[in-house]
């Protein structure tokens, strides 16, 4: 299985516009560089959902000196348990008390934004379908083409929904609103915040 690199996805965004692929990205051609920026934007778009591979469960800690809370520059989302919590820059806002000197320990859900070339394979094939799909809307606009890629990235997407529900061993009855059902033919006993800390897509 050959790994996806940027000049892999930069060749098939050419080839959908019929031009020759390219040996090494050369940012003097015209399309270099445009679909490069559509799959910078793409890793971006199909990350922050969230997946098994850029999702930690932290603590972020407070500053000694200063009591503020630093959220990771790669951070894409934050679901923090405290939700009077919220991110402004790069910095822990307290809502309640309108401070950034939170003075503690934050613990939360932090997706994180993973370079393209550390994906997981099936998860890079779904972000280079992506940026070819864009790439072709916005620079051809083929009808055929665009309805292959875009059948083509569904299925990407599929396979990419169905490993994250297996790394995750996500159970449905597990699931907030089977939960409610369940509720009414016998009681819930554990307790907690969130009894279903994963997402199903």
């Amino acid at each position: 299985m050959s790994a996806i690199t940027p000049l892999t996805v930069v060749n098939n965004c050419l080839k959908t516009m019929g031009e020759t692929p390219l040996n090494e990205l050369d940012a003097d051609h015209p399309y270099v560089q445009a679909a490069l920026n559509i799959l910078s934007e793409v890793n971006v778009i199909e990350q922050e959902l969230g997946w098994w591979f850029n999702t930690d469960y932290i603590t972020l800690q407070a500053d000694p000196n200063t009591g503020y809370v630093y959220v990771p520059a790669d951070t894409l989302n934050l679901e923090l348990e405290d939700t009077s919590l919220v991110q402004r820059g790069n910095l822990l806002w307290d809502t309640l008390k309108q401070t950034n000197k939170i003075g503690r320990g934050v613990r939360g859900r932090l997706i994180r934004e993973i370079p393209f070339e550390k994906l997981p394979h099936n998860a890079a094939a779904m972000v280079s379908l992506r940026a070819q799909l864009d790439f072709q809307s916005s620079y051809d606009a083929d009808d055929n083409k665009y309805k292959k890629l875009n059948a083509a990235y569904s299925q990407a997407y599929s396979r990419v929904r169905r490993m994250h529900i297996r790394n995750q061993r996500l159970n449905m009855l597990e699931a907030p609103g089977a939960q409610r059902v369940l509720a009414g033919i016998r009681p819930i006993t554990r307790t907690g915040r969130a009894l279903y800390p994963y997402r199903i897509r």
